[in-house]
């Protein structure tokens, strides 16, 4: 019996994986003020993006000249304040990691990645120089870069600011592990390959214990 306990254990652990996802936007609809990210399938989104005030998002299309963003991104006109405000409903933890591009043709905005938790306190911070990348045969179309802020604790949600407010932006995968406490679903072929490693584990127990 213990050696059972020990199998269906084993098997429960497989179940709950940690809820790490890139968000690509790939079903972004134009003209819209919010975009929700449902990462493990149960109808709550886990991520929820937000343009400020009366603004709204885009799709950008595909971008084929980009590293950082290759589209179709989440896009929108700069305004004077946060640009994007994102919301994790049940939180995420130690790392995010954002694509963007400024539509420029002048390098040298400034954009800044914010993440707080539940009480408006700044876990952490990152702010990136737009710059061309460069290719075999020429440069990116745009300016861009990577922000990655590093934070302690759970957050809550975070904010993405270009500090000149002066162009429109792109931003694309959001790399992170959203949803803490959340169990995935696991797919019928995956239930059924592990229900399989049960029960096999389970005969060969029984096997060696007659």
């Amino acid at each position: 019996m213990e050696r059972f306990s020990v199998v269906v254990g084993c098997v429960f652990i497989l179940t709950t994986v940690t809820n790490g996802a890139i968000i690509t936007f790939d079903d972004l609809v134009n003209s819209v003020t919010s975009y929700g990210f449902d990462d493990n399938s149960d109808t709550l989104d886990d991520v929820v993006f937000t343009a400020p005030g009366t603004s709204s998002f885009s799709s950008t299309g595909l971008w084929s000249n980009q590293t950082f963003v290759n589209g179709p991104g989440l896009g929108g006109m700069s305004a004077l304040t946060e640009e994007v405000r994102i919301d994790f409903s049940m939180g995420a933890q130690d790392t995010l990691s954002l694509g963007f591009a400024i539509e420029s043709e002048t390098p040298g905005d400034a954009v800044s990645f914010s993440v707080y938790n539940a009480f408006d306190t700044q876990l952490g911070s990152a702010s990136v120089i737009d710059l061309f990348s460069s290719y075999p045969f020429g440069r990116s179309d745009y300016p861009e870069g990577r922000m990655s802020p590093i934070f302690s604790g759970t957050a809550s949600y975070a904010t993405i600011d270009l500090v000149s407010g002066k162009s429109d932006y792109a931003v694309d995968n959001l790399a992170g592990v959203y949803g803490i406490g959340e169990t995935r679903g696991i797919p019928m072929g995956e239930a059924l390959l592990l229900g399989g490693l049960g029960m096999a584990l389970i005969g060969w127990f029984r096997y060696h214990e007659a």
